[in-house]
């Protein structure tokens, strides 16, 4: 629980192709015509992982990662976890998580906090009671693009700016590490092609709150856009000081688990 008190922004990956990942990794030379679609799907989660663990808003500590996969997977990304090169090798890590349930932690490496695991309930049974939760509309570029996250054209509810308006009213200066989850934000973004995050239930319901994120590009990277615009406004509403580490120490990974 005390990673999910103060200040956090949640994102949740939703309709992630992580199931793609088990034929992806088998694979030795060069790819079928569907094996490209299944990795051009796959990759949408991977770039959307690869740009929010570069984010100030994630050095500092105030991010968490879940990845929620089309067959109903539900995954935790420790904030040490060290984001792989490229989309192939991610497919091997995950396969290897789907195979053992975990990457890193118990495995005699001397980690006892896994980076990647397979959480059994849903997320929603794990979110303070307060915290906001909302889906994210991605507006991409005009003419959209193969491969592009599943979006809604006219976006719904609130635009991003709008939305950290109300965020810096409902939080203000107050919120310190045993608040009730007022200064907890989750974000849906839809990692998939075919499903938009409206569709999403973490556990409790359809989430009703939606916040609509324009970007300026469009193929598979558009969700990393918006995920990166997400961070960014945060880093902003909170002050955040940027370490310039790539990851979190050890040590700061141990207080957060």
């Amino acid at each position: 629980r005390r990673r999910l008190a103060g200040r956090r922004v949640v994102v949740v990956l939703e309709w992630a192709a992580l199931e793609c990942a088990t034929g992806l990794s088998q694979r030795a030379g060069d790819l079928l015509a569907e094996e490209e679609s299944s990795l051009a799907e796959f990759s949408i989660t991977y770039h959307a992982l690869w740009a929010l663990f570069r984010t100030p808003l994630h050095r500092a500590g105030h991010l968490l990662v879940y990845m929620h996969s089309v067959g109903g997977m539900l995954v935790e990304v420790n904030p040490a976890f060290p984001v792989p090169g490229s989309a192939q090798r991610f497919a091997r890590v995950v396969a290897e998580l789907i195979r053992r349930g975990h990457v890193g932690g118990d495995d005699g490496e001397g980690d006892s906090v896994p980076l990647l695991s397979i959480v059994t309930g849903t997320l929603h049974s794990m979110l303070p009671v307060h915290c906001r939760q909302a889906v994210v509309s991605i507006i991409p570029a005009a003419g959209g693009g193969s491969g592009s996250p599943a979006t809604r054209e006219s976006g719904c509810g609130l635009q991003l700016d709008e939305f950290i308006s109300s965020a810096r009213a409902q939080v203000g200066s107050t919120v310190g590490p045993e608040d009730d989850g007022r200064g907890v934000f989750v974000f849906v973004v839809s990692a998939s092609s075919h499903a938009d995050a409206a569709r999403a239930d973490i556990g409790g319901g359809h989430i009703k709150e939606c916040v609509s994120v324009s970007v300026g590009n469009a193929g598979i990277t558009v969700g990393a856009s918006a995920c990166r615009q997400i961070c960014d406004k945060f880093t902003s509403l909170w002050n955040v000081a940027d370490s310039g580490m790539v990851s979190p120490s050890a040590a700061d990974t141990t207080r957060l688990y």
